[in-house]
């Protein structure tokens, strides 16, 4: 991971002052795109995660070989193995076929590649972290389960226990009960795979709050909330609700993802700081280019959507940003009203993706900057590999239209990100 600008700024000034003008120039370009009108809100997180390509992939216990942690990377899935979702790598014959398994043991023989030439599986970054230790919301014994359960409800059954404060690996959270059951953590105690409550990982460092990139771009951490009947205004925390976010390590950030909020900004906060949808995101730009930090980067915020059965999605692996954008007639305005990225907006949104770009070590393929939606499988590639993209392209199904405000719901509009994409950040790497 690169160095944090904090410490570029006290080590290597000049550097830092380009790194610093690089990341706060305002946007080049930004194609202008067509409305669709289709409800589109982040989806309710729960479990999280899955590598993209961009940055070099981690690799925890048994990450190589048998049993090799990987992600169906194809939108749709295959083999009735719905996108996103993890398995274990049991055989490649070299020849074009796989032999997988899923998380609850079930094996299937799947191509090594799409039709349109597209892999069929991507590594999962793991990261460390530390089994939570003994306080006040963590006691007693913490159980570890071998093998998940397909029954609806969950019913994976503990092999034994592992030690409070124990380094661990960790993958991903998924579900027990094929989708079904309890949040659990898959992580590697010992160079195996287990699987722990998912409640029970906590951090293996500390990190600093607020954090560089939130110091470097004087993100807010508050906002001022009216009451509509009243008219008294209260000045609240930002941050998101304790149950839309989980904990996990910074070297699993692989990707961003764009949204639109679909409201206007009180109540995009309002929900996210309430919980009560159950959804997050990391940054949420106003009308006015303000930018508000919901949830830090170190926790892995509910944005990013999942696999139909519970076993992965992007949310461990990315950093959502969320741009109000909206219908304002549902709000009592005109239609025109925020149905659009503002200049300011745009401005804000080219400097945090060029920070936190910067601060993972993110990057642009050059097949990803030259994406085209006249491609085939064009979607795939999104899907298992780009380390900015927009949510309808890390949805499973593509199950979503967002962000429809900023890019229209079709090839056209995925075809204006590709191209503002690759105008604002083409060349940005090693």
């Amino acid at each position: 991971m690169p160095p944090s600008l904090s410490s570029l700024a006290r080590f290597w000034p000049s550097l830092a002052r380009d790194i610093r003008a690089r990341i706060l120039q305002p946007a080049r370009v930004v194609a202008a795109a067509g409305l669709l009108i289709v409800a589109c809100q982040p989806a309710p997180g729960g479990p999280g995660g899955a590598g993209a390509g961009g940055k070099t992939d981690g690799v925890g216990p048994d990450d190589e070989g048998v049993g090799a942690i990987r992600r169906i990377c194809l939108q749709n899935g295959i083999a009735g193995i719905g996108g996103g979702s993890i398995v274990r790598l049991q055989h490649d014959d070299g020849q074009g076929s796989l032999t997988i398994e899923t998380l609850i043991r079930v094996r299937a023989t799947i191509p090594a590649q799409s039709d349109a030439g597209r892999s069929t599986l991507c590594e999962v970054p793991a990261g460390p972290m530390r089994v939570c230790p003994e306080d006040a919301t963590h006691t007693g014994d913490v159980p570890v389960i071998e093998v998940l359960s397909d029954m609806r409800g969950g019913a994976g059954v503990p092999v034994g226990v592992v030690a409070r404060g124990r380094d661990i690996m960790l993958w991903d959270f998924v579900h027990d009960g094929a989708g079904h059951g309890k949040a659990v953590a898959l992580v590697g105690i010992d160079g195996q795979q287990r699987f722990i409550p998912a409640g029970e990982v906590c951090f293996a460092q500390t990190y600093s709050i607020p954090s560089d990139v939130t110091t470097l771009l004087h993100m807010k951490t508050e906002w001022a909330s009216t009451d509509p009947m009243t008219g008294t205004t209260t000045v609240l925390p930002s941050a998101a609700a304790p149950n839309t976010y989980r904990p996990r390590s910074p070297d699993t950030i692989a990707r961003i993802v764009v949204h639109n909020t679909e409201e206007p900004f009180a109540n995009t906060l309002s929900d996210f700081t309430s919980g009560r949808n159950g959804t997050s995101a990391h940054v949420v730009i106003d009308r006015d280019g303000t930018i508000y930090r919901v949830v830090e980067d170190q926790f892995a915020a509910y944005h990013a959507g999942g696999s139909a059965d519970g076993m992965g999605n992007y949310n461990t692996t990315t950093l959502g940003v969320e741009v109000v954008a909206y219908d304002g007639s549902m709000f009592g305005g005109q239609a025109g009203d925020a149905n659009f990225m503002t200049d300011q907006q745009r401005t804000s949104l080219t400097s945090l993706i060029n920070a936190w770009m910067y601060q993972y070590g993110l990057w642009l393929r050059d097949d990803i900057v030259h994406d085209t939606s006249s491609a085939p499988g064009y979607a795939d590639l999104e899907y298992a590999s780009a380390a900015l993209t927009i949510h309808r392209l890390t949805k499973a199904n593509r199950g979503t239209d967002c962000p429809r405000f900023l890019w229209d719901n079709s090839a056209d509009g995925d075809e204006a990100f590709f191209r503002w994409r690759e105008q604002s950040f083409a060349g940005f790497g090693p």
